[in-house]
């Protein structure tokens, strides 16, 4: 049996225990509870905040004490430390190699009374950056108090990554140029961490006028099952988008706000060609309602190191 007196470790302990006052919830089993069984589970409740207490604190011994003598914490894989003094060694060990204090939210949500003496705990945590977990937890009445006798934490399911969605705009990965009317239009597309987003960062040179920078992050949106996107830049202007494929040629469907205010619309459309090009144009152009010229068709080029 492996104990992690590790960051993990930490973690573990944390999302299966710990609820900050500002983020604890419980629901009740039922609206008929009896008052007997409502004292006991706000008694439960109650034990969890002076357990968050002690943890702010970084007081391994009060943090024991909130366990039963014999108690279990069990991991998702099975590893598990078991008994008061084994959970205040480790908790000792954790804080003794912790640089920050964690952020941490839970939602309990139920609390049910099994017997007069035992209760059981069911919820969520998490920690700010880090993963979640769903978690039960068994508390018995021992002496007048409610002590923490198992924890099992249960891995949460984990989600398919969104990057799949992205793999058809793969062609826009690199660096691009296009000079058409007298503009120069500079522009970086990247995939982000895990490949969930691609983020462009683009430049507009046009001689006489201040050079407009931005960025443009496109993504899957799981509520809608569609590929959107959101640009900002540097004047204040905002824009979302809507991106759809038909054969070989994607649109986005764009909506824009300008820093002055002013909205407008557009329908951009990309069709890649062989040997790093793609051409790009723009239809359905308004501004305030009121309907723009098209801009024709311009080959952008992608830019080639020769380092």
């Amino acid at each position: 049996m492996k104990l992690r007196f590790t960051a993990k470790l930490a973690l573990a302990f944390c999302f299966t225990l710990l609820v900050p006052f500002n983020s604890l919830s419980a629901q009740q089993e039922s609206s008929q509870a009896s008052a007997n069984n409502s004292d006991a589970q706000q008694a439960v409740i109650d034990s969890v905040k002076t357990y968050v207490e002690a943890y702010n604190r970084r007081d391994a011994a009060a943090l024991s004490q909130h366990w039963s003598e014999t108690g279990t914490w069990v991991d998702d894989d099975g590893s598990a430390v078991q008994g008061r003094e084994n959970i205040r060694k480790a908790f000792a060990a954790i804080f003794s190699e912790m640089k920050a204090d964690p952020s941490l939210t839970v939602n309990v949500r139920k609390v049910s009374l099994v017997t007069d003496d035992v209760a059981l705990e069911e919820g969520s945590s998490g920690v700010a950056g880090g993963a979640q977990a769903d978690y039960t937890a068994i508390h018995k009445l021992e002496n007048g108090q409610w002590n923490l006798y198992r924890v099992k934490e249960h891995a949460a399911p984990q989600q398919a990554p969104h990057n799949h969605h992205l793999q058809e705009l793969d062609w826009m990965i690199g660096d691009w140029v296009d000079q058409s009317g007298g503009a120069t239009v500079e522009s970086s597309c990247r995939w982000s961490k895990n490949g969930n987003f691609i983020t462009k960062n683009f430049r507009v040179t046009i001689a006489g006028l201040d050079t407009l920078e931005g960025t443009q992050v496109i993504g899957y949106d799981a509520s809608t099952n569609t590929i959107r996107s959101w640009m900002f830049d540097s004047d204040g202007g905002h824009s979302a988008g809507m991106w759809t494929k038909n054969g070989n040629v994607w649109e986005a469907q764009s909506s824009q706000v300008l820093a002055d205010g002013r909205v407008a619309s557009s329908t951009n459309i990309f069709t890649p060609r062989n040997e790093g090009r793609f051409d790009w144009k723009s239809t359905k152009r308004t501004l305030d309602g009121v309907s723009l010229p098209d801009i024709d068709s311009v080959e952008v080029v992608r830019v080639v190191d020769t380092d």
